[in-house]
């Protein structure tokens, strides 16, 4: 087996935490994450990693626990799944005619993945995993790393949405008046194929 270790890069998005306080960025850094940098895009809150392991899997694993050691919450992992074809054009480095051309059917070898949502719409959205797979199978992409990636990326997202979902539903109790009434809380995740 190959041991060689590579660079992966990849996005945790948090919860909401102050990274003007010194007190938290030096705990993120402590815990082993000085290969990542804090960076924020309006109130969004994220780490940036440059990750060295031997497989994605492990890079993302070990990220993981590390932001779990400061109790800081990790919303989702990005790249994110799903993608419109501006995206797809985006990440395979082609135009977004090449991409609508690829849609629909027009260039390669057809049979191009279906939207997973959108499908009424102008703007249709993508599962990069299936797209990535789909792409590498045509050798439009050819590092299966990629693929990899996406994969890892999609079930991560998928634990961590599941992990949510499964805190959410917990029912609240609710003061009504004078007596104590139990309310369940709803979200709405999409199901896994």
């Amino acid at each position: 087996m190959n041991n060689e270790k590579k660079y992966y890069r990849f996005i945790f998005v948090l919860e909401d935490i102050d990274i003007t306080d010194d007190a938290i960025v030096d705990k993120i850094y402590v815990s082993g994450c000085n290969d990542a940098s804090i960076e924020s895009r309006g109130q969004i809150v994220y780490l940036d990693f440059d990750r060295e392991s031997e497989t994605v899997q492990a890079a993302v694993s070990s990220a993981m626990e590390n932001v779990s050691r400061t109790g800081i919450k990790v919303l989702r992992v990005e790249p994110g799944d799903a993608v419109t074809a501006s995206e797809i054009a985006y990440r395979l480095n082609k135009s977004r005619e090449y991409v609508r051309l690829l849609i629909s059917g027009k260039r390669g070898k057809g049979n191009f993945p279906a939207p997973i949502s959108g499908i009424d719409r102008p703007t249709q959205i993508f599962s990069w995993a299936e797209v990535a797979k789909w792409c590498y199978r045509q050798e439009i992409i050819k590092d299966k790393a990629i693929i990899e990636i996406a994969g890892c990326i999609l079930k991560t997202n998928r634990a961590l949405e599941n992990h949510l979902s499964k805190i959410l539903k917990k029912p609240k109790k609710i003061r009504s008046g004078s007596t104590e009434q139990t309310k369940p809380t709803y979200v709405f995740v999409a199901k896994s194929k």
